[in-house]
């Protein structure tokens, strides 16, 4: 909302006949946490398929929401290179241990600047005339979401880690008392 002027702007879809950035970034953030969600605690064969079906998903509607003629393998296609780009971002910053003090810095950049090329892409693959927005626009918007979606996820790290060390505390208190008879 911070770079669309109004929450009307933030929220506008074009008469139905667009997705709003509300949308977009309400689907994104949804897809992060269930990449984020699926590596922490699904198999691996599970996670793929979630990496495959969302932005499949998304693709059929995208193309329901347009309602213009496009190629739902190209939509398709975009979503998941987009898709599997973000993944390796969020992959190789929140879940390595090197980059635990810098990484919603580099995830938050690395993924605005990702998603500041899909929304090029998207336009160009949509024929849209060059609007009023340009990459910076899209850059800006992008890196306020990946912020916000980057502390979510410290906020669900941290939580789980320390539910982890409580049940970890209590199993070796637990194993001492059994020593004890």
């Amino acid at each position: 909302m911070l770079f669309s002027g109004s929450f009307i702007d933030f929220t506008d879809n074009s008469g139905g006949r667009g997705i709003s950035q509300a949308e977009l970034y309400f689907a994104l953030s949804f897809f992060i946490g269930a990449l984020a969600f699926g590596y922490s605690c699904l198999p691996k064969n599970v996670l793929l398929g979630l990496q495959i079906f969302i932005p499949l998903l998304y693709g059929l509607l995208m193309l329901l929401r347009f309602k213009v003629e496009l190629s739902l393998f190209l939509l398709f296609l975009l979503n998941l290179v987009c898709g599997f780009v973000l993944w390796l971002i969020l992959r190789y910053t929140y879940f390595s241990k090197t980059l635990i003090t810098i990484r919603t810095l580099i995830f938050s950049v690395a993924s605005a600047l990702v998603l500041g090329v899909y929304f090029k892409l998207l336009m160009s693959l949509l024929k849209q005339a060059k609007g009023a927005n340009t990459f910076m626009d899209y850059f800006l918007n992008a890196l306020v979401l990946f912020i916000f979606i980057g502390v979510g996820i410290s906020l669900a790290i941290l939580i789980i880690t320390r539910k982890d060390i409580k049940e970890e505390s209590k199993n070796l208190r637990e194993d001492e008392e059994d020593d004890d008879f």
